[in-house]
Formats: structure tokens, sequence, C-alpha cells
């Protein structure tokens, strides 16, 4: 996301949305969160036709639509060079190649786990919001909503027979 924020999370979200009604799902349709980073960071995320990601800064912004530098704003002498300063190029052979390299060196991939852990917890917490209706406080470092269990039940959801973390730590040979 920028600015070392990777790593942890947000400390507050609230949004509205609209849900579909009926048929095979049950997700928002359209949506707008803002969530509030501890450095000073606002992101916020809005349902859109384009797939894209903008960033916007004091001194400028950059969208790309995934992987491909779009827009950079003031402009960059090349897209190449401005998209150099926000990520590390994957590995010729794509991700799944990278990840192989990566076991070889002990370097950590292109898209390492905990940031995508980490992008997933901003996505789920959005959602939380929106089905409560409501400003929701986080802690980064818990990863648990402050003072909320009305959020915090919502973070995991019983698991259907047979299936527990139990009898699955058990089948590893972990014990707790």
């Amino acid at each position: 996301m920028g600015k070392r924020t990777d790593r942890t999370g947000p400390i507050s979200v609230e949004g509205h949305g609209r849900f579909a009604e009926g048929g095979l799902f049950n997700s928002a349709v359209e949506w707008e969160l803002t969530y509030q980073y501890a450095n000073g960071v606002t992101l916020i995320c809005k349902s859109a036709i384009d797939a894209s990601v903008r960033v916007e800064g004091t001194d400028g912004w950059v969208q790309c639509p995934w992987a491909t530098l779009k827009r950079v704003q003031p402009r960059s002498p090349s897209p190449k060079s401005a998209r150099k300063k926000f990520t590390r190029e994957p590995a010729a052979g794509g991700e799944q190649r990278d990840f192989l390299d990566c076991v070889k060196s002990r370097e950590e991939t292109y898209a390492p786990a905990e940031v995508g852990h980490r992008t997933a917890t901003v996505c789920h917490m959005g959602n939380i919001a929106l089905q409560l209706g409501r400003k929701l406080e986080w802690n980064p470092d818990t990863e648990q909503f402050i003072n909320d269990d009305e959020a915090n039940k919502k973070l995991s959801r019983p698991m259907r027979s047979p299936w527990t973390l139990e009898s699955r730590r058990h089948e590893q040979g972990v014990v707790s």
C-alpha cells in the first residue's frame, strides 16, 4: 500500500455500501470505505468499473490496473522508472518462478505471504464494517477489533463437521 504499511494494518475503517439482494451471493455490489493508518495514511476504496489502484500523495499520483503502470502525475520520464520506486520486479516466468527461485535463494518472494495476509485482512475489515454499518477501530498487532465483540465474532465462523482446528493440529502432531 505504500509508506511502509504493507506489514501492518489500518487502525480504523468506516464506509457504506449496497448489498446484492437475492440471487447466488450476498456480497456488497457498491461500496466506499475509508481506512486510517497510524502513520496518517488514508486509504479510500471504492467500487468501480475499472479494477485499478490509484495512490495519491502530496507530490502527485500513480494509477495502475493490476500490475501495469498506467498513469503518473506529474509526468515521470518513463513508466518503468516510476514503477521501480514502488516495487521490485517479478522474476521472468512470473510469480511461480519467483517462488521457486526464492525457495532456493531464501530471499523474500515478489509477493510475500505476510503482505498477502495483511491485504486480505483489509478486505475482511471493510466487509465487516459494511455489514455492521458503522466505524470500527482495529488493533493491527492483535488483529482484533477494539472493544467490539460483535465485530470480532465476524472474524471467523464455526467450521462444518468433521473439520476443526484442533483435529487438524492433532493430525500434524502439533500439541498446544
